[in-house]
C-alpha cells in the first residue's frame, strides 16, 4: 500500500556573508523533494538544515555575541555547537513521527552542551542567539522558536503576514544563550525565555525567512519584499544573492538611515546614521504543491 504524506515540500536556500570576508557571497541550494543535512558557520554566525523525504523539514541560524573577543572568546565557538547540537536533536523528529516543538531542539542542545561545558572545565565559552524552525508538511503548518534579535518573516502574496519580536535586554544586548562558567558574569538566557510562534496554514508560494540581525539592522520590510517579489524555485538562489548585495550595500553606507540607526535613534542616540557591518545568515524557504 502505498501511503500518501506530504501535501507540501519547498525550495530552501541558506546563505550570506562573514563581515571579515563580505565581499564573497556563499550560498546552499536545496531544490525540492530533496533530503539534505548540513551544518556550517559565516563569521560569527552558523545555522543548520535538516530537510527530509518524511514528515517534518527543520533549520535554524545563530548569531554568536562579538563581544566575548575582547575576552579572548572566539565567538564562533559557541553559535556553530550551538547549530551542531541542534541539528542532532532535529534528526529524531521524524523516527518518533510526532510533534517536537522547536523550543525543544534548543533545550536539547543546551543541555548536551552543558555536559560538555562542565566535562571539559569549561571549554565552551562564549554566548549567542538562536532561531529555529520545524515544518510540518503533512499538515501545512510550522512552529518557531526565537531567543534574541535574530527573526524571521512569513510573506504570502507581497506581504508580511507573521513575524518575530526582537527579545533584548537594552538597546543592542539581545537575549542570548550561554553556560553559567565561573568567573565569567555573562548574561546567561535559558531557552525557557525564547518566544513560541505558530504558523497554522502555509500555502504554495508562501515563503518563510529566517535571518541574523544583520538582515534586520540593515534592510526595512519593503526592501525586503521588493527583492523577494516574485521569487520561484527557479531564482530563489539569485534572490538570496540579490538581498545579501542590498543588505551590503546598507551596511556600508554611512548616510543611510538603516533600521538600526532609526532605533537608536529612539532610544537617545540622537545623531547615529549608516548602516552596521556584521555577519549575514538567511535561510529562505518557498513553500511549494508536493509532487508525491
Amino acid at each position: 500500500m502505498v501511503v500518501t504524506r506530504s501535501k507540501i515540500t519547498s525550495t530552501t536556500v541558506v546563505g550570506g556573508y562573514s563581515k571579515e570576508a563580505y565581499e564573497h557571497v556563499s550560498y546552499f541550494h536545496i531544490e525540492k523533494n530533496a533530503a539534505r543535512v548540513g551544518v556550517d558557520s559565516l563569521g560569527e554566525d552558523a545555522f543548520y538544515i535538516n530537510t527530509t523525504l518524511d514528515r517534518f523539514d527543520s533549520y535554524g541560524v545563530a548569531d554568536g555575541v562579538g563581544g566575548w573577543r575582547n575576552q579572548g572568546v572566539d565567538p564562533s565557538l559557541f553559535s556553530s555547537t550551538l547549530m551542531r547540537e541542534c541539528l542532532l536533536a532535529s534528526s529524531v523528529i521524524n523516527s518518533v513521527n510526532a510533534d517536537v516543538c522547536p523550543k525543544e531542539l534548543i533545550v536539547t542542545a543546551i543541555d548536551a552542551m552543558t555536559q560538555t561545558h562542565n566535562d571539559t572545565k569549561f571549554s565552551l565559552l562564549g554566548s549567542s542567539t538562536a532561531i529555529t524552525a520545524i515544518v510540518d508538511k503533512d499538515s501545512e503548518s510550522a512552529q518557531i522558536c526565537n531567543l534574541g534579535d535574530s527573526g524571521f518573516l512569513h510573506i504570502r502574496n507581497g506581504a508580511i503576514i507573521a513575524r518575530s519580536k526582537e527579545q533584548t535586554h537594552y538597546f543592542n544586548c539581545p537575549f542570548q544563550l550561554s553556560l553559567p562558567t565561573p568567573g565569567y558574569n555573562s548574561i546567561v538566557d535559558t531557552p525557557k525565555k525564547g518566544d513560541l510562534y505558530a504558523i497554522e496554514e502555509l500555502r504554495p508560494n508562501d515563503i518563510l525567512l529566517l535571518a541574523s540581525d544583520g538582515l534586520f539592522d540593515n534592510v526595512g520590510d519593503n526592501d525586503i519584499l521588493t527583492v523577494l517579489k516574485d521569487a520561484t524555485s527557479e531564482n530563489v538562489k539569485e534572490k538570496l544573492v540579490q538581498l545579501a548585495a542590498f543588505c551590503l550595500d546598507q551596511a556600508l553606507d554611512s548616510r543611510v538611515l538603516s533600521p538600526f540607526a532609526l532605533n537608536a535613534r529612539k532610544q537617545g542616540y540622537t545623531t547615529e546614521c549608516g548602516g552596521k557591518l556584521d555577519d549575514l545568515t538567511m535561510v529562505i524557504t518557498l513553500v511549494e504543491p508536493s509532487t508525491s
